[in-house]
């Protein structure tokens, strides 16, 4: 059956939200907070050797006024009580969503509409990539599971670091060269694809335990 998109609320819906990114690299749409305000994140990136330490989101591209107002419009957004229909509303038609190609989860409460906005949007399949181990496991202790159409990635802290814990049972590391890359992860496909996606879904994809990720 062909459903009907309301382009007109579905934009309206996009500017409640903040609006989403559009990385480069992914086959679809993001939202992004700014990586000031990761509650893991901002400690591991002043500490050598970790996954955080030299975010790409601290520097470059990401530290332009447009782009700091826009994450932070974002974040604000989803103080909002009307921020799980609004994003439900502004998914309408699509079939892939990254959460957080920068920032993380701030809260229980941020991660319970996210699970939210997945189970009212079952036609597109998440992906949230986090370091918020304490809030994922806080989730899980209270709901059991996550919808499944949400496939929550748990990131290893240290760079090359192959075994960790993955409360999900789906998690991703970074190595600083593919040899380093554990036996039973998949390597991304990005490095070889001129850095985008293209084709590849395994950060969606449920049956693939872990990612491996080359620093960049």
């Amino acid at each position: 059956m062909l459903i009907q998109i309301d382009r007109k609320a579905k934009k309206l819906a996009q500017v409640t939200i903040g609006k989403f990114s559009e990385p480069s690299k992914m086959p679809c749409y993001s939202w992004s907070i700014p990586a000031t305000e990761c509650k893991t994140g901002s400690k591991l990136a002043k500490i050598p050797g970790t996954v955080c330490h030299g975010c790409y989101a601290l520097k470059g591209f990401y530290r332009m006024p447009t782009t700091a107002n826009a994450m932070k419009r974002r974040l604000k957004a989803s103080e909002r009580k009307t921020f799980v229909a609004s994003f439900v509303q502004a998914l309408q038609g699509e079939t892939f969503f990254r959460w957080f190609d920068s920032g993380d989860i701030q809260s229980l409460r941020m991660l319970e509409d996210i699970a939210t906005i997945a189970k009212q949007t079952p036609g597109v399949r998440h992906w949230l990539p986090t370091k918020e181990n304490g809030i994922v496991g806080a989730y899980l202790k209270k709901h059991g599971c996550f919808p499944v159409n949400l496939t929550v990635r748990v990131s290893a802290y240290k760079i090359n670091q192959a075994d960790h814990s993955m409360l999900t049972g789906n998690g991703s590391m970074v190595v600083s060269s593919w040899d380093k890359k554990a036996e039973h992860a998949v390597a991304c496909n990005a490095p070889s694809q001129d850095g985008k996606c293209l084709q590849c879904r395994a950060c969606w994809d449920k049956n693939i335990q872990t990612i491996a990720y080359l620093k960049h």
